[in-house]
């Protein structure tokens, strides 16, 4: 479903957390809580598909650090870190916004995006301006 979204122009750099100004890529790479194997991969992996899709790990955040400082507290900070430095983007998506208007020009039903007057939500995700 992020894909899609980033496909129809959904910013993958958006502050997700304005007190601390994260972006996901931030928050992804910086988590301290303790992860369960499952879930070790589930944010690895994450991690690796925002950094093939754009994301910004030059941003910094409110206090001026940027994903790889933030990694420091990370269970797996080494893997963070390499996948950090070593990932490459590979996806580059149009820069236009995602609008409720535009994902229903594409479909009114477009793989079970639902659209309201206020943003779009999508699973268990909502996107709003």
């Amino acid at each position: 479903m992020a894909a899609l979204l980033l496909q129809y122009g959904a910013d993958i750099n958006t502050i997700v957390n304005p007190y601390d100004g994260l972006t996901l890529l931030m928050q992804f790479s910086g988590t301290s809580m303790e992860l369960t194997p499952f879930q070790t991969e589930v944010n690895l992996e994450t991690i690796q598909f925002l950094l093939e899709h754009g994301a910004d790990k030059e941003r910094k955040n409110g206090e001026g650090k940027k994903a790889w400082d933030l990694a420091a507290r990370h269970p797996q900070e080494e893997e963070v870190k390499k996948l950090l430095k070593e990932t490459k983007q590979k996806y580059f998506h149009d820069s236009e916004k995602v609008t409720p208007s535009r994902v229903l020009t594409e479909s009114n039903t477009y793989h079970g995006i639902i659209i309201e007057s206020i943003g779009v939500k999508c699973g268990c995700f909502s996107f709003y301006k």
